[in-house]
């Protein structure tokens, strides 16, 4: 069950952050949508095969959402929930232009991506080990 919801769980310490200091982020779902949509069409197209570099792009992608959606909010005054549901058509519109209008990546068409969640370290699954040090990261900061 922990690794079926690791995104959930990833996802939810960036929304925690965000709850902190009284911000409200719906375009959270819309980011994760366009960050897997492009990585699985990298994938899928064999433009990157390695996992690492999946992340980091996943991640760079992931980073410039939020940096964008927080400047809209702190630089133009714009209030976080319309700035966010804005942003969340947008990003949900990027997602499906990335897509090809609608096509989709299928777990067959990640190479070594897919196996990610299953191999195991110290018994258990590499994505457990993800949640965990997100989780120390965060603790640390």
């Amino acid at each position: 069950m922990l690794k079926n919801n690791a995104v959930t769980m990833v996802m939810s310490l960036g929304m925690l952050c965000v709850m902190l200091v009284g911000g409200i982020d719906i375009s959270i779902m819309s980011t994760l949508a366009l960050t897997g949509m492009s990585i699985g069409m990298l994938l899928k197209y064999e433009h990157i095969s390695s996992t690492f570099l999946a992340f980091v792009i996943a991640l760079a992608i992931g980073i410039a959402c939020g940096f964008l959606v927080g400047l809209v909010i702190s630089r133009a005054d714009v209030p976080p929930i319309i700035a966010t549901m804005g942003f969340m058509y947008i990003y949900r519109a990027m997602g499906y232009l990335v897509s090809h209008n609608g096509e989709w990546a299928s777990a067959a068409a990640l190479g070594e991506f897919k196996n990610f969640a299953t191999t195991k370290f110290l018994g258990m699954n590499l994505v457990i080990w993800v949640i965990i040090l997100c989780y120390v990261f965060l603790l640390r900061i």
